[in-house]
């Protein structure tokens, strides 16, 4: 009998198309054959055979410290000699060089200068005003600025949202790769994927303890709204509903999953061997009607051989969606599998696991229990801020001079501004980040209390002058010290603000989220705390007891002499660390160290990596470590492609130009499955299409998809 074979990269008949390069490496073209051109890893900078970076910083380092002697001898002479450290007050010397003195007298201040000098003198002005201001009316003010933070606050409960999936905090959305897996999601549904690992293998008590395992994960179920919830009712089943089985990807779909295949050990040796070399044989189909997609994704740790094999890799694809709302019963199961197999323990295996929400719920217990640290920190600092504060001169003044009340109001205005900022963005719908939550407070307790010390001990150092009372000493004090403090809030939002430009989503969010927060901790501290300061000051002139402030002590009590009283800190630094600073040998010193800190670092810079590291994003002792370092010990130190890529547009063209694979239903051109049209004829009909190149963009995407990819 004469029949006629055509080759793989032949059509059989008019209208058809070969094999795809995949399926026949006759129908690839000659560069899909040759072989890939591996880069090669890039030589070190050397040196002299050594560190070339190491070699730079250190020849950096020598040069700068023999241009330290130099710029002491090239010295201009008319400098000033500092004198005798009691001279010192404590930077400067009393002395004066008057011939540099003349030259700045005589000459003529620069445009830019005299328009710093009247934006300081036009700052001062106005803030000593708003001080005041705000002396007269404390409370008024106060009301109206928590009034501001409260209706900012409310957006907490309105559109409070936390972004915790990892794509979305630290992938840009406008980055190809970012717009790749949307589209890919779009049209062929997320992937969702549950992995198991353990190892060795092959040893019959081991293979048994592990399939029993799996079978009681696979009969894992959750409830939720009384209704039960099982692992076919999210697991992918392309044979549904024919075939519920779930896909699952493990050394046991080659046996079916049944125990009494593994009763002989040459026999299910045997036959993994074959299944390993020909996977889509019919014997080898795995319970969910189809074959596995090779063994090297069941096993791990091999080399060349799967006999070598040190792991087993069971992975289960659950249906995913884009809705998050489709997802929920995925999401319940998981979180039953999560806890089972936490609690499961087997003294023939050591287990890793990890599941889709696995990374999200990691990072979330991280931060919940950051919020111990924060609130410790919150309150370490109140009280060092309660004890800083107050001027202690008696025991019986005591509770006259501290500053408790103070204190603790200050701490917890920090902590209303970063409230703000949250409620303000979550009126606007812009999501916050668990690192937001984690650090920006933090950040701006940093940068109140600095400008809560900078108020209250001007207004202590502050000299009261002839005639003037409580609320015009404390406006000037205001005008001497707020510019500052804005010039400085400004210039910290302002960077942050500047941060936003980045398109790491997690970075923009924290930079905007943090320049905001700075900005209401000012404006708060100009209003609110403002205000308490001067009821507190008026408690004290007033010979009132701190918290309690009905309780008043007589003034020969607490008497207080009017010279300047000085802090232990103050005096610290100004009597001692300053004139012991400014010694020529620790002045020299410090310089060595500096330039030696800096040139080390330089030389370590290009070993940086770039990239985010996914290890530093869980708690050390989250069971996603030992997930991926185990997977990392499985590869090399560099990966390539094992398999060739499948491309799914030449399936999809096959699947179009066959005669029985595609089919609609003829009222309303929705897919039809196969085993619905060969039982009903004229219920469905044939979408075969003999040029799928021809189709048009809508025709392209509605029968894609009818493809079961």
């Amino acid at each position: 009998m004469n029949v006629f074979i055509f080759r793989c990269s032949e059509a059989p008949r008019p209208g058809l198309s070969a094999c795809n390069c995949f399926d026949c490496k006759e129908s690839c073209s000659a560069q899909a054959l040759s072989p890939p051109v591996i880069p090669d890893i890039p030589e070190p900078f050397h040196i002299f055979k050594r560190d070339g970076p190491t070699v730079v910083a250190t020849l950096a380092f020598i040069f700068s410290q023999q241009s330290f002697p130099v710029s002491d001898c090239t010295s201009s002479p008319t400098g000033v000699n500092l004198g005798s450290l009691e001279e010192i007050e404590p930077l400067r010397s009393k002395k004066v060089d008057r011939r540099r003195m003349s030259q700045k007298v005589l000459s003529k201040p620069s445009r830019f200068q005299r328009l710093g000098r009247w934006l300081e003198r036009h700052l001062e002005t106005q803030f000593m005003s708003w001080g005041l201001f705000v002396s007269q009316k404390p409370i008024t003010i106060m009301i109206l600025s928590l009034f501001v933070c409260s209706a900012f606050s409310f957006g907490l409960f309105l559109n409070f949202d936390v972004t915790t999936n990892p794509v979305d905090l630290w992938v840009s959305p406008g980055s190809e790769a970012r717009k790749d897996m949307e589209d890919y999601n779009k049209y062929f549904g997320k992937p969702r994927v549950k992995n198991i690992s353990w190892g060795p293998v092959f040893q019959q008590e081991f293979l048994l303890a592990a399939l029993d395992l799996q079978l009681q994960v696979e009969n894992l179920t959750a409830t939720v709204d009384n209704s039960t919830i099982h692992l076919t009712d999210i697991c992918l089943s392309p044979l549904k509903p024919l075939n519920t089985a779930c896909a699952i990807q493990s050394i046991f779909g080659f046996f079916q999953n049944k125990a009494e295949r593994f009763q002989n050990k040459n026999d299910y040796l045997l036959h993994f061997k074959s299944c390993s070399l020909a996977p889509k044989d019919s014997k080898c189909f795995a319970p969910f009607g189809g074959p596995l997609d090779s063994a090297a994704v069941v096993l791990g740790g091999f080399n060349n051989s799967f006999d070598s094999a040190q792991a087993l890799v069971i992975t289960i694809p659950v249906t995913n969606y884009n809705d998050a709302d489709l997802t929920l019963k995925a999401r319940i199961w998981e979180s039953k599998f999560l806890q089972f197999i936490q609690n499961y323990s087997h003294p023939l295996m050591k287990i890793a696991f990890k599941a889709e929400r696995s990374i999200q719920d990691e990072i979330e217990r991280g931060s919940h229990s950051d919020l111990l640290t924060v609130a410790i920190s919150y309150m370490l600092m109140f009280c060092y801020i309660t004890v800083s504060l107050g001027e202690y001169h008696e025991c019986k003044t005591l509770l006259v001079e501290s500053k408790f009340t103070l204190g603790f109001f200050g701490v917890l205005i920090v902590l209303v501004s970063v409230i703000s900022s949250l409620g303000l963005f979550s009126f606007l719908g812009v999501p916050a980040t668990l690192i937001i939550v984690e650090v920006v407070p933090f950040l701006v307790l940093a940068v109140g209390v600095d400008n809560i010390f900078i108020l209250v001990q001007a207004f202590q150092r502050e000299e009261t002058q002839p005639g003037q009372n409580l609320e015009q000493k404390i406006g000037y004090v205001v005008g001497k010290v707020a510019p500052s403090m804005l010039l400085s809030s400004i210039s910290m939002s302002s960077c942050f603000f500047i941060g936003t430009l980045t398109e790491m989503p997690a970075v923009r969010l924290f930079a905007l989220y943090a320049g905001v927060a700075l900005l209401m901790n000012f404006f708060l501290q100009m209003t609110c705390f403002l205000g308490l300061f001067i009821l507190d000051s008026r408690r004290q002139e007033g010979h009132r007891l701190d918290v309690c402030c009905c309780i008043r002590i007589s003034k020969k009590d607490s008497a207080v002499k009017s010279s300047l009283k000085e802090g232990l800190m103050y005096k610290t630094i100004k009597n001692v660390y300053s004139p012991f600073l400014m010694k020529n040998s620790v002045r020299y010193f410090v310089m060595v160290v500096f330039v030696a800190w800096l040139c080390s670092s330089a030389a370590v810079l290009d070993k940086i990596e770039v990239g985010f590291d996914q290890k530093l994003s869980v708690p050390e002792d989250s069971y996603m470590l030992s997930s991926e370092l185990g997977r990392m010990a499985m590869v090399k130190n560099r990966t390539f492609i094992a398999l060739q890529p499948i491309s799914w547009l030449d399936n999809y063209f096959e699947y179009l130009q066959a005669e029985t694979c595609c089919y609609e239903f003829r009222s309303n051109k929705t897919h039809c499955p196969s085993y619905v049209a060969s039982q009903n004829r004229g219920l469905c009909r044939s979408c075969q299409v003999k040029d799928p190149s021809s189709l048009s963009e809508a025709e392209f995407i509605r029968m894609l998809q009818f493809f079961p990819c």
